[in-house]
Protein backbone atom coordinates (compact mmCIF):
# COMPACT_ATOMS: atom_id res chain seq x y z
CA UNK A 1 0.00 0.00 0.00
CA UNK A 2 1.46 3.28 -1.07
CA UNK A 3 1.60 6.19 1.36
CA UNK A 4 -0.43 9.25 0.66
CA UNK A 5 1.91 12.12 -0.18
CA UNK A 6 -0.55 14.73 1.05
CA UNK A 7 -0.72 13.03 4.44
CA UNK A 8 3.06 12.94 4.77
CA UNK A 9 3.36 16.59 3.86
CA UNK A 10 0.68 17.54 6.39
CA UNK A 11 2.42 15.56 9.13
CA UNK A 12 5.75 17.19 8.30
CA UNK A 13 4.26 20.66 8.45
CA UNK A 14 2.54 19.82 11.72
CA UNK A 15 5.80 18.89 13.48
CA UNK A 16 7.99 21.58 11.92
CA UNK A 17 8.55 24.80 13.91
CA UNK A 18 7.35 27.85 11.98
CA UNK A 19 10.20 29.90 10.62
CA UNK A 20 10.88 33.23 12.19
CA UNK A 21 10.95 36.50 10.32
CA UNK A 22 14.71 36.60 10.28
CA UNK A 23 14.92 33.16 8.77
CA UNK A 24 12.45 34.05 6.10
CA UNK A 25 14.41 37.19 5.34
CA UNK A 26 17.56 35.16 4.99
CA UNK A 27 15.90 32.81 2.52
CA UNK A 28 14.14 35.46 0.49
CA UNK A 29 15.08 35.68 -3.18
CA UNK A 30 13.95 37.93 -5.96
CA UNK A 31 13.67 36.84 -9.61
CA UNK A 32 15.81 38.61 -12.14
CA UNK A 33 14.12 41.01 -14.50
CA UNK A 34 15.23 43.65 -16.86
CA UNK A 35 15.12 47.27 -15.88
CA UNK A 36 14.37 46.39 -12.17
CA UNK A 37 15.86 47.56 -8.86
CA UNK A 38 19.54 47.50 -8.22
CA UNK A 39 20.41 44.18 -6.76
CA UNK A 40 23.04 45.52 -4.36
CA UNK A 41 20.62 48.08 -3.00
CA UNK A 42 18.00 45.45 -2.43
CA UNK A 43 20.46 43.13 -0.69
CA UNK A 44 21.59 45.99 1.54
CA UNK A 45 18.05 46.80 2.50
CA UNK A 46 17.29 43.17 3.22
CA UNK A 47 20.37 42.94 5.43
CA UNK A 48 19.34 45.99 7.43
CA UNK A 49 15.81 44.69 7.76
CA UNK A 50 17.18 41.35 8.92
CA UNK A 51 19.22 43.08 11.62
CA UNK A 52 16.20 44.97 12.83
CA UNK A 53 14.10 41.81 12.95
CA UNK A 54 16.79 39.88 14.81
CA UNK A 55 17.06 42.72 17.32
CA UNK A 56 13.34 42.71 17.83
CA UNK A 57 13.30 38.97 18.25
CA UNK A 58 16.11 39.10 20.80
CA UNK A 59 14.33 41.80 22.71
CA UNK A 60 11.16 39.83 22.62
CA UNK A 61 13.03 36.84 23.94
CA UNK A 62 14.55 38.83 26.80
CA UNK A 63 11.20 40.35 27.63
CA UNK A 64 9.72 36.88 27.67
CA UNK A 65 12.36 35.72 30.08
CA UNK A 66 11.79 38.77 32.23
CA UNK A 67 8.06 38.28 32.14
CA UNK A 68 8.51 34.65 33.06
CA UNK A 69 10.82 35.57 35.91
CA UNK A 70 8.40 38.25 37.02
CA UNK A 71 5.60 35.75 36.88
CA UNK A 72 7.53 33.27 38.95
CA UNK A 73 8.51 36.02 41.38
CA UNK A 74 4.93 37.17 41.57
CA UNK A 75 3.75 33.67 42.32
CA UNK A 76 6.42 33.28 45.00
CA UNK A 77 5.56 36.68 46.45
CA UNK A 78 1.90 35.78 46.43
CA UNK A 79 2.71 32.56 48.29
CA UNK A 80 4.78 34.46 50.83
CA UNK A 81 2.00 36.97 51.31
CA UNK A 82 -0.53 34.18 51.67
CA UNK A 83 1.60 32.42 54.26
CA UNK A 84 2.18 35.76 56.05
CA UNK A 85 -1.57 36.39 56.18
CA UNK A 86 -2.19 32.90 57.48
CA UNK A 87 0.55 33.30 60.11
CA UNK A 88 -0.81 36.70 61.13
CA UNK A 89 -4.31 35.28 61.45
CA UNK A 90 -2.98 32.40 63.53
CA UNK A 91 -0.99 34.73 65.78
CA UNK A 92 -3.98 37.04 66.15
CA UNK A 93 -6.26 34.15 67.03
CA UNK A 94 -3.82 32.76 69.61
CA UNK A 95 -3.23 36.21 71.10
CA UNK A 96 -6.96 36.81 71.32
CA UNK A 97 -7.44 33.44 72.99
CA UNK A 98 -4.66 34.11 75.50
CA UNK A 99 -6.04 37.57 76.22
CA UNK A 100 -9.52 36.15 76.77
CA UNK A 101 -8.14 33.44 79.06
CA UNK A 102 -6.16 35.96 81.11
CA UNK A 103 -9.15 38.27 81.30
CA UNK A 104 -11.37 35.46 82.53
CA UNK A 105 -8.73 34.41 85.09
CA UNK A 106 -8.42 38.01 86.29
CA UNK A 107 -12.20 38.27 86.60
CA UNK A 108 -12.33 35.03 88.61
CA UNK A 109 -9.53 36.18 90.91
CA UNK A 110 -11.22 39.56 91.36
CA UNK A 111 -14.49 37.81 92.21
CA UNK A 112 -12.72 35.60 94.76
CA UNK A 113 -10.99 38.61 96.33
CA UNK A 114 -14.26 40.53 96.47
CA UNK A 115 -16.01 37.56 98.07
CA UNK A 116 -13.21 37.14 100.63
CA UNK A 117 -13.23 40.87 101.40
CA UNK A 118 -17.00 40.85 101.93
CA UNK A 119 -16.77 37.78 104.16
CA UNK A 120 -13.96 39.35 106.19
CA UNK A 121 -15.91 42.60 106.55
CA UNK A 122 -19.00 40.71 107.71
CA UNK A 123 -16.90 38.73 110.21
CA UNK A 124 -15.34 41.95 111.50
CA UNK A 125 -18.83 43.43 111.95
CA UNK A 126 -20.01 40.32 113.79
CA UNK A 127 -16.92 40.31 116.04
CA UNK A 128 -17.33 44.02 116.73
CA UNK A 129 -20.97 43.54 117.70
CA UNK A 130 -20.01 40.61 119.93
CA UNK A 131 -17.30 42.68 121.62
CA UNK A 132 -19.76 45.55 122.08
CA UNK A 133 -22.35 43.21 123.59
CA UNK A 134 -19.68 41.75 125.88
CA UNK A 135 -18.68 45.27 126.90
CA UNK A 136 -22.28 46.15 127.71
CA UNK A 137 -22.66 42.92 129.69
CA UNK A 138 -19.48 43.63 131.66
CA UNK A 139 -20.68 47.17 132.37
CA UNK A 140 -24.00 45.83 133.63
CA UNK A 141 -22.23 43.21 135.77
CA UNK A 142 -19.92 45.87 137.23
CA UNK A 143 -22.88 48.13 137.97
CA UNK A 144 -24.78 45.27 139.58
CA UNK A 145 -21.72 44.31 141.62
CA UNK A 146 -21.23 47.93 142.69
CA UNK A 147 -24.89 48.14 143.71
CA UNK A 148 -24.53 44.93 145.70
CA UNK A 149 -21.38 46.21 147.41
CA UNK A 150 -23.05 49.51 148.26
CA UNK A 151 -26.13 47.67 149.48
CA UNK A 152 -24.03 45.40 151.69
CA UNK A 153 -22.17 48.44 153.03
CA UNK A 154 -25.46 50.17 153.82
CA UNK A 155 -26.77 47.03 155.54
CA UNK A 156 -23.56 46.78 157.56
CA UNK A 157 -23.85 50.41 158.62
CA UNK A 158 -27.48 49.87 159.59
CA UNK A 159 -26.53 46.85 161.70
CA UNK A 160 -23.55 48.60 163.27
CA UNK A 161 -24.29 50.11 166.69
CA UNK A 162 -21.74 51.78 168.90
CA UNK A 163 -21.54 50.23 172.41
CA UNK A 164 -23.15 52.11 175.20
CA UNK A 165 -20.65 54.22 177.10
CA UNK A 166 -20.26 52.17 180.32
CA UNK A 167 -23.88 51.09 180.01
CA UNK A 168 -25.36 54.55 180.72
CA UNK A 169 -25.01 56.54 177.47
CA UNK A 170 -28.00 56.76 175.21
CA UNK A 171 -27.69 55.34 171.69
CA UNK A 172 -26.38 57.88 169.26
CA UNK A 173 -26.91 57.85 165.51
CA UNK A 174 -23.73 57.00 163.60
CA UNK A 175 -23.93 60.23 161.66
CA UNK A 176 -24.33 62.33 164.79
CA UNK A 177 -21.46 60.51 166.50
CA UNK A 178 -19.29 61.21 163.47
CA UNK A 179 -20.26 64.87 163.53
CA UNK A 180 -19.71 65.30 167.29
CA UNK A 181 -16.45 63.36 167.59
CA UNK A 182 -14.66 63.04 164.27
CA UNK A 183 -11.72 60.72 164.24
CA UNK A 184 -8.50 62.03 162.77
CA UNK A 185 -6.29 59.74 160.74
CA UNK A 186 -3.11 58.81 162.57
CA UNK A 187 -4.37 59.93 166.01
CA UNK A 188 -4.88 57.45 168.84
CA UNK A 189 -8.56 57.34 169.88
CA UNK A 190 -9.38 58.31 173.46
CA UNK A 191 -11.32 55.90 175.70
CA UNK A 192 -15.10 56.27 175.48
CA UNK A 193 -16.79 57.64 178.59
CA UNK A 194 -13.61 59.22 180.01
CA UNK A 195 -12.39 62.77 179.72
CA UNK A 196 -8.84 63.34 178.50
CA UNK A 197 -6.41 63.14 181.41
CA UNK A 198 -4.63 66.34 182.43
CA UNK A 199 -1.01 66.66 181.48
CA UNK A 200 1.36 64.83 183.84
CA UNK A 201 -1.22 62.32 185.13
CA UNK A 202 -1.54 58.68 184.28
CA UNK A 203 -4.49 58.36 181.89
CA UNK A 204 -5.07 54.75 182.95
CA UNK A 205 -4.23 54.20 186.68
CA UNK A 206 -5.42 50.59 186.51
CA UNK A 207 -2.95 49.71 183.72
CA UNK A 208 -5.65 48.73 181.20
CA UNK A 209 -5.26 49.14 177.44
CA UNK A 210 -6.34 52.70 176.52
CA UNK A 211 -8.23 51.26 173.56
CA UNK A 212 -10.14 48.71 175.67
CA UNK A 213 -13.57 49.60 177.07
CA UNK A 214 -15.39 47.62 179.75
CA UNK A 215 -19.00 47.31 178.71
CA UNK A 216 -20.29 46.00 182.06
CA UNK A 217 -20.10 47.19 185.64
CA UNK A 218 -21.12 50.31 187.49
CA UNK A 219 -19.96 53.57 185.89
CA UNK A 220 -18.89 54.84 189.30
CA UNK A 221 -16.56 51.88 189.93
CA UNK A 222 -18.83 49.80 192.22
CA UNK A 223 -17.79 46.15 192.59
CA UNK A 224 -19.67 43.53 190.56
CA UNK A 225 -21.43 40.58 192.21
CA UNK A 226 -19.60 37.28 192.56
CA UNK A 227 -21.86 35.42 190.12
CA UNK A 228 -21.31 38.01 187.34
CA UNK A 229 -19.63 36.64 184.21
CA UNK A 230 -16.81 38.69 182.75
CA UNK A 231 -17.70 40.57 179.65
CA UNK A 232 -15.73 40.67 176.43
CA UNK A 233 -14.05 44.05 175.98
CA UNK A 234 -14.04 45.71 172.56
CA UNK A 235 -11.29 47.58 170.81
CA UNK A 236 -11.64 50.49 168.47
CA UNK A 237 -10.63 49.41 164.98
CA UNK A 238 -8.78 51.26 162.25
CA UNK A 239 -10.29 53.85 160.03
CA UNK A 240 -12.04 52.34 156.99
CA UNK A 241 -10.11 52.55 153.78
CA UNK A 242 -13.06 53.43 151.60
CA UNK A 243 -15.85 55.79 152.70
CA UNK A 244 -19.35 54.38 152.37
CA UNK A 245 -22.16 56.02 150.49
CA UNK A 246 -24.21 56.54 153.67
CA UNK A 247 -25.23 60.23 153.75
CA UNK A 248 -24.75 60.32 157.51
CA UNK A 249 -20.98 59.72 157.05
CA UNK A 250 -20.27 62.01 154.12
CA UNK A 251 -19.71 65.02 156.38
CA UNK A 252 -17.04 63.43 158.56
CA UNK A 253 -15.30 61.62 155.69
CA UNK A 254 -14.11 58.81 158.09
CA UNK A 255 -15.79 55.94 159.87
CA UNK A 256 -14.86 54.09 163.04
CA UNK A 257 -15.06 50.31 162.95
CA UNK A 258 -15.42 48.22 166.09
CA UNK A 259 -13.26 45.14 166.26
CA UNK A 260 -13.69 42.39 168.81
CA UNK A 261 -10.73 41.11 170.74
CA UNK A 262 -9.71 37.50 170.17
CA UNK A 263 -11.90 34.97 171.92
CA UNK A 264 -14.98 37.16 172.10
CA UNK A 265 -18.23 37.39 170.17
CA UNK A 266 -19.00 39.93 167.45
CA UNK A 267 -22.12 41.36 169.15
CA UNK A 268 -21.56 43.43 172.33
CA UNK A 269 -22.84 41.68 175.48
CA UNK A 270 -25.89 43.04 177.15
CA UNK A 271 -25.47 44.61 180.58
CA UNK A 272 -26.41 42.36 183.44
CA UNK A 273 -29.47 43.60 185.06
CA UNK A 274 -29.97 43.22 188.79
Amino acid sequence: MAADPNTDETSTQRFERPASASERLREVSFPLAMRGYDRHAVDHFVAELLAVVEDLESRQTREGVVQKALGELGEETAGILQRAHETADDITARSRGQADARLQRAEREAEILRHDANAYAEQVIVDTRALWDERQRLIEDIRQLADEVLGNADDAMDRLKLPEQLGTAEPVEPGAEAEEAPVELGAEPAPLGDEPAPPGEDPDPHGDDPQTIALAGDPEGEPLPDDHEPTQPFRLGSVADEPLDDPSHEESGHTVELEALPGGSEDPPERDRD
